[in-house]
């Protein structure tokens, strides 16, 4: 199936090379005018609309706005089916859905609307009334806040756009509406309905985009502070328009104005004795809006620290658990204790003791992620809760760091304190579904790691443990390895079968170890992938492969250009292209001389930051290869903004032509592909004169694999080559 899927893919991409060649984003719209909203015309209108209008025309981007109520375009950006939603608040729930840009577009407030007649006057007579709000906005969350924080509790009525709001306080179904002011100013008075003194506090309104979109939230904030930074540009013009539209909506009529000047004599004193009473019932309201605060925070956090307590967290963890089971994700529970706590209490003092309780949960904090939690849960106790894992490498990697940074020496009133932290950790769902039983799991293997060796951790599964250590002393070998030279890159030639030559080799690393002997590359790249230590060894074999290149040349060989892989952590350095230029440069070798090989799947996992960084490299004259192309799933979009030079098909799609049909054809569309674009085509894993043959006759001239020369030691290469004499294939 997976095969089937490339070869579409690929018909798909040749049918449409001749489309419009401008990026297309699409915008979700939904109506919340004067900000955003579909006119009568059926056509986009809006402040938010004129804004990204202006930047797409700067831009050369082609605009597909999609119309959908505000939390169906929320599930589809979170889908990846929206590249842009406009007029969104940024909240730290709605982080771990989406990206935001950094620039502010618009400040914005909310009203409570009541219905005419209606006795809602402050927020405390929201206490068991009908209020409609908008499901999933920043409204619907503060206004909740600020019900809990007055200890009163409405009666939400959650609408899925602001017009089935408004409906529903015209049928009677919720009694008042919370809504942005710009919009309630436009609606009062067809719904009959009137503003009250209730106002949210103002959001800041970005645009959000979905995770993979950095480059495009980067592009449009460079755009909005162009636009922001001259006050004759469109932004102002659009605000301005917006602006008097609220003012058209709010003047006063003159009759009333007439009114007022009649009884304001009056009531003049009624009106001081009223503002007299109001700031006595707002002092009142402080006060016990103070208390209320404080008794909440007492209830949910741990007064030295500041971190959650117990309650709060096995509270918490119970979502958390609710939502990984919908999700179907993976978490961890880590409890953290610190060893012979009551001994620095006994012999330094409770004051030195609560300095370092309040000093290992700063440390703590840096671990913790926007979607993680971490508490203080008894007296030397810590509980962490690790969401969205992906591995259990991934856990351990970040235990070790915890304990690398609790095992720092302390200096705390003159004294230099040293401490150390035993660890346990549960897995849901593997060791359980329930929040109760994950929580006593990870003290059970706390209780072992204190027991069985201090300072440790341990899983709440023996195998597990048995598995982290195994992985400890595999990263300490491998570091070990790289210090000792036990590592020693390995060359592949490539030949171009038509005329005969050595067109380059592909660098592969290797470990000699001085008792296993040589280690499977499956053994140890996988978990250098993971720990990050990759980059190292990368980094080192870029160095090293490159001066033996220098030295080959230097001798008089030919040996065409080196390829390096490269590990999907690269694209994520922010440094990545400098460490390169420096490695060429201290090789005194040219950029031409140097291809890096990528993969679908690396470029997908962030594709607008990768073709960024691609760009940079290949603009430096560095030649990009794809590899193992076909296997993955890339957005045809995207394949035709890549810049690479060369395909290397992937040796699952060599190993059974000719003969499988599925194979032929996808080879076929991959050589085709490549010549419609003008890009070179390499074979990797031939290994039989028929394979070799069957390339050949479809138009892929260069191959790599062992019919014609296996991965060898730079010394059997440096042989090879002498061989070779002028380069050509003998």
């Amino acid at each position: 199936m997976r095969r089937i899927g490339g070869v579409v893919a690929v018909v798909l991409l040749l049918s449409t090379q001749q489309a419009d060649a401008r990026e297309v984003y699409r915008v979700g719209l939904y109506q919340n005018p004067p900000k955003i909203f579909m006119d009568a015309r059926q056509k986009p209108d809006g402040f938010f609309v004129t804004i990204l209008d202006a930047i797409a025309k700067k831009r050369d981007w082609k605009l597909e706005y999609s119309r959908c109520s505000w939390s169906e375009c929320l599930r589809q950006l979170e889908s990846g089916k929206l590249d842009i939603m406009p007029d969104v608040a940024e909240t730290l729930p709605r982080r771990e859905r989406f990206i935001f840009s950094k620039e502010v577009v618009l400040s914005s407030w909310s009203a409570v609307y009541k219905v005419k007649g209606s006795k809602i006057e402050s927020i405390l007579d929201l206490d068991g009334k009908r209020i409609a709000v908008l499901k999933d906005s920043i409204q619907a969350f503060a206004i909740k806040e600020r019900a809990e924080a007055f200890g009163i509790t409405p009666r939400y009525v959650r609408v899925a756009s602001f017009k089935e709001g408004l409906e529903g306080v015209k049928t009677g179904r919720a009694e008042a509406i919370l809504i942005n002011r710009f919009h309630g100013e436009r609606q009062k008075k067809h719904y009959g309905l009137k503003k009250t003194d209730i106002l949210i506090k103002p959001s800041e309104l970005k645009f959000a985009y979905p995770f993979g979109r950095e480059a495009l939230a980067k592009q449009i904030d460079e755009e909005l502070r162009s636009l922001k930074s001259d006050r004759e540009s469109v932004y102002y013009t659009a605000k301005e328009k917006l602006l008097k539209t609220l003012d058209n909506h709010i003047h006063l009529p003159p009759w009333l104005l007439w009114s007022l000047g009649l009884v304001i004599g009056g009531f003049v004193i009624s009106l001081v004795l009223m503002l007299v009473f109001r700031r006595m019932v707002e002092a009142r309201t402080r006060e016990l809006m103070r208390t209320r605060n404080n008794l909440r925070y007492i209830e949910q956090y741990d007064k030295l620290t500041h971190l959650s307590n117990r309650s709060f967290f096995v509270h918490t963890l119970e979502h958390y658990v609710a939502r990984a089971r919908q999700n179907k994700e993976r978490l961890a529970v880590v409890l953290l204790d610190i060893d012979r706590f009551k001994t620095i209490n006994d012999s330094l003092g409770h004051e030195t003791g609560d300095r370092v309780l309040v000093t290992v949960a700063q440390k703590l904090i840096a671990f913790v992620h926007s979607r993680d939690m971490l508490a203080r849960i008894s007296s030397d106790e810590y509980a962490l809760i690790l969401s969205d894992i992906e591995s259990v490498e991934e856990v351990i990697n970040t235990v070790e760091r915890i304990k690398r940074e609790i095992d720092k020496p302390m200096q705390l009133g003159g004294h230099g304190i040293y401490i150390n932290c035993s660890i346990g950790i549960s897995f849901f769902p593997e060791d359980s579904s329930y929040h109760d039983e994950l929580l006593k799991y990870a003290d059970s293997a706390l209780d072992r790691a204190k027991k069985d060796n201090r300072s440790s951790y341990q899983f709440y599964k023996a195998d597990m443990t048995r598995q982290a250590f195994a992985h400890m002393e595999l990263a300490v070998q491998m570091r070990r390895a790289l210090e000792n030279e036990e590592f020693e890159p390995h060359f592949q030639m490539q030949f171009d079968r038509h005329s005969g030559k050595l067109v380059g080799m592909e660098a592969l690393i290797r470990w000699k170890h001085p008792q296993k002997g040589m280690v499977p590359p499956g053994k140890f790249i996988p978990f250098a992938e993971e720990t990050g230590f990759i980059l190292q060894l990368d980094e080192w074999m870029m160095h090293r492969c490159l001066r033996r290149w220098k030295a080959w040349q230097e001798a008089g060989y030919e040996p065409g250009r080196l390829s390096l892989n490269l590990s999907p952590l690269w694209l994520e350095d922010e440094g990545f292209i400098k460490k390169v230029q420096n490695a060429l440069r201290q090789a005194q070798m040219g950029p031409e001389s140097l291809a890096l090989e990528v993969t679908e799947t690396q470029i997908m996992k962030n594709p607008d930051s990768s073709i960024e960084k691609l760009k940079a490299l290949a603009d430096f004259g560095i030649e990009i290869a794809m590899d193992d192309f076909g296997t993955g799933y890339s957005s045809l979009a995207y394949l035709k903004r890549l810049p690479i030079d060369k395909l290397k098909i992937d040796q699952s799609f060599v190993r059974d032509i000719p003969g499988d049909q599925n194979d032929e054809e996808m080879v076929k569309a991959i050589i085709a592909m490549a010549k419609s674009f003008q890009l070179t085509v390499i074979a990797e894993g031939v290994e039989t004169r028929e394979q070799e043959a069957f390339l050949l006759q479809n138009g892929c001239e260069q191959i790599q694999g062992y019919l014609h020369h296996k991965p060898s030691a730079a010394g059997e290469v440096e042989r090879s080559l002498r061989d070779l004499g002028s380069g050509c294939f003998v």
